[in-house]
């Protein structure tokens, strides 16, 4: 008797948004919590988002195990940042030390991060160099204030699964995200995936001149690691 096929928990993604946030004590007492904000509002959305809070790198570690077992197909990362780590309540982590920590979790995944700067650095090219196919990641380049980045993925979400509950697309993604920083002028690292050309397509969404889109270099195959030195 033949076993009935079961499809691999990788590829029977499931397409839905697993939050993970970690702010400063300040921005707790403020009630600063974009995160679940977002989770709230997907809930109203009728989707079934799962939020955490995390302040160590402990503790991150044990949620990437988790998204991995969720079998959720989007990440959504709310914290702190700067071009070479993501911030945690009590210290941080170097974005080499964060591609390792989400080492082949994120393959047919896609990863948007809200954090300051996060998107001048390279931590597209350290995760995509640790999870071989993997979609898209969308991040911020610039300093940017809590109320606009919750409107702008407020904003993103609900009109995503406006358009297709089910999925998303990269070209859907690449013109809300076009679409959202010209409306707030902000500026976005947008990073993807073209499996027919087999290459990924680094660009800058620039909401603050024209044109909007700037290529920030050569399309490339997976890349290796960028040779960063670690934080202390």
């Amino acid at each position: 008797m033949k076993t009935p096929h079961t499809t691999p928990p990788i590829q029977g993604s499931l397409p839905e948004v697993f939050i993970l946030e970690s702010l400063s004590f300040d921005d707790e007492t403020a009630l600063r919590h974009e995160g679940k904000i977002l989770a709230d509002l997907l809930k109203l959305a009728g989707k079934k988002p799962i939020y955490y809070y995390f302040r160590t790198e402990q503790e991150l570690e044990e949620l990437a195990k988790r998204f991995k077992e969720s079998r959720y197909r989007y990440l959504h990362l709310s914290c702190h940042g700067s071009p070479e780590a993501i911030h945690t309540t009590i210290g941080k982590v170097p974005i080499v030390r964060f591609a390792e920590i989400f080492e082949d979790h994120l393959k047919l995944r896609r990863l948007f991060i809200s954090a300051c700067e996060i998107g001048s650095g390279f931590l597209a090219e350290q995760i995509i160099a640790k999870n071989k196919g993997m979609h898209s990641i969308a991040s911020p380049i610039d300093k940017i204030l809590f109320s606009r980045a919750v409107a702008i993925w407020a904003a993103f979400y609900v009109r995503m699964f406006d358009l297709n509950n089910l999925s998303m697309t990269s070209k859907d993604i690449g013109k809300l995200l076009t679409d959202l920083c010209r409306l707030f002028g902000e500026r976005f690292k947008w990073t993807w995936y073209n499996a027919k050309q087999d290459v990924w397509n680094p660009e800058e969404i620039d909401g603050l001149k024209r044109p909007v889109i700037v290529k920030l270099g050569t399309k490339f195959k997976t890349p290796p690691a960028h040779p960063l030195r670690q934080l202390t």
